[in-house]
């Protein structure tokens, strides 16, 4: 049996960024800082090194925006079985 340590300590894992905080005005004035950072720093840049920090900042922003994602697997061997047992205690949403 492999070693299902890390599996749980991904499972357990609480992020702590701001940025994935339930609280709206939270990530707002983190992104807008994350912004104020980029401008401050891109002030001497070419137009095209400005244009990627842009494009970064803003797919950034469209996943962190985006709900979040339950991904349901079942997987089968040739023989009808169950391929992967997978015990992952994720929280419920409440949607």
């Amino acid at each position: 049996m492999q070693n299902d340590d890390s599996l749980k300590n991904l499972a357990a894992f609480t992020p702590k960024s701001p940025l994935a905080s339930d609280d709206y005005k939270l990530r707002r004035a983190t992104l807008l800082g994350l912004a104020q950072q980029m401008v401050e720093k891109n002030a001497r840049k070419s137009v095209g090194e400005l244009l990627n920090s842009v494009l970064a900042l803003s797919s950034r922003t469209r996943r962190i925006l985006k709900p979040t994602v339950t991904i349901e697997l079942d997987v089968f061997s040739p023989n009808g079985n169950r391929a992967i047992l997978w015990d992952y205690k994720a929280k419920e949403l409440n949607d």
